[in-house]
């Protein structure tokens, strides 16, 4: 039971991660690369349109996961009564077969095989490689979130606070799974913690760098901004989205019931991780510190 929750707490703060780094990247970081805030009428115009812009990604992504929960119920419920009927052959029951099976052996394929980084690969090498893979990147990503909050703290105060709140509204889920995946290499949980608490202190390092930058040269802030709000987009609609979509995917194949409650926690969590953004953004100019 604590291992289920814990999967689904899981995947819930994946989703209000995604939900609100794509935000942060589209209402913070892209219009304040472009100066965009700093017109009242501009930037009014352009937070109302980024956020139907987010609005539409979550009601798409919400549509084709509700659809395919209910599409994929009603044919596997007409699979079934279909394989309940027999074929009386010279005496001889003979089940009529369908394609449900083929189907799933291919689904069970492919899920088995898909190449996302949170995959585990049951070789020691690729095991271990995977977990170098993935803490390179990790270094990375802690570093350009630390340029991104420094140069941010430089230019407003609040600016910065809703950029750390989408930071780690996502690093939450992030850093458990980097974990998972250190102990499934082959570590121990005291090294695990060890590695990635000495990645994730090259944020500080970044934090620190960006504030310099941001604080001695003008343009400085405005090129992390850009480089910030391409990882924050690239991260949940390339990395994040399709990892709740596969997963989503693979409890079809097993249960129906689990899925409708991933799918629920999936489009909760990106309202709320969404939604905590927008209402910053919209509340900031009344913010004084």
């Amino acid at each position: 039971m604590e291992r289920k929750f814990f999967k689904r707490l899981l995947q819930f703060l994946v989703a209000m991660g995604a939900g609100s780094l794509a935000s942060t990247g589209l209402l913070v970081l892209i219009p304040e690369a472009f100066d965009i805030m700093s017109v009242e009428e501009m930037g009014n115009d352009y937070i109302w349109k980024a956020s139907v812009a987010i609005i539409s990604i979550y009601v798409f992504f919400s549509l084709e996961r509700i659809l395919k929960t209910c599409l994929y119920n009603r044919t596997k419920d007409i699979n079934d009564i279909s394989n309940s009927l027999v074929v009386e052959n010279s005496g001889v029951d003979i089940p009529l077969t369908t394609n449900n099976e083929n189907t799933k052996a291919l689904m069970e394929k492919k899920e088995m095989g898909h190449g996302h980084s949170h995959g585990f690969d049951e070789n020691h090498n690729d095991r271990i490689t995977l977990a170098w893979m993935v803490m390179s990147g990790d270094v990375i990503h802690n570093f350009v979130d630390g340029l991104s909050i420094g140069a941010a703290f430089t230019e407003d105060i609040t600016l910065g606070i809703n950029i750390s709140l989408a930071i780690i509204c996502e690093e939450l889920p992030h850093e458990l799974a980097d974990i998972a995946i250190l102990l499934h290499s082959g570590l121990s949980i005291k090294k695990s913690l060890l590695v990635n608490f000495l990645s994730a202190c090259v944020c500080y390092v970044g934090l620190i760098i960006g504030v310099i930058l941001g604080s001695n040269i003008a343009a400085a802030s405005k090129w992390i901004f850009a480089i910030a709000g391409g990882l924050f987009l690239y991260v949940p609609l390339v990395d994040m989205l399709p990892d709740m979509r596969n997963h989503l995917d693979s409890l079809l194949i097993h249960g129906g019931r689990e899925a409708r409650i991933v799918a629920f926690l999936h489009t909760g969590g990106l309202l709320i991780g969404a939604a905590i953004i927008i209402f910053i953004v919209n509340i900031s100019s009344l913010i004084v510190i």
